[in-house]
């Protein structure tokens, strides 16, 4: 007898234990490591760099996409995914930004946003 009553409270402590496990995961995705979801933040208007930092504290890669255009050059014109949007962690968010008409294009296309940073300087 003493020995089915010790089963009861190591079935109770690991139900609670299961439950405690649960409610951490309550809001981050389906609970299965590496299916946790962030929010895209907004990087629009700001740097290049500032892109890539914002992104990288959101779990999410940040890829350069350069494109002719009348603002300041390395500013963030937009992104794809949209800001607000949920993506799985470590997502990669395209940002398009501004570079003069006469910067060599295909020496940036792809690069993460802090390289081309670098480049454009």
């Amino acid at each position: 007898m003493h020995r089915a009553r010790g089963i009861a409270p190591f079935g109770a402590l690991l139900l609670i234990g299961l439950f405690i496990v649960g409610c951490g995961q309550a809001g981050s995705g389906s609970g299965i490591p590496g299916s946790q979801t962030v929010v895209v933040p907004n990087v629009v208007g700001g740097t290049l760099v500032e892109a890539d930092n914002r992104l990288a504290r959101s779990q999410l890669v940040c890829r350069s996409a350069p494109e002719t255009g009348t603002e300041p050059q390395g500013t963030v014109l937009s992104e794809d995914p949209a800001p607000g949007e949920h993506v799985p962690n470590y997502s990669t968010v395209t940002v398009h930004f501004a570079v003069s008409p006469s910067f060599p294009l295909r020496e940036l296309v792809g690069s993460g946003c802090a390289m081309a940073f670098d480049k454009v300087g």
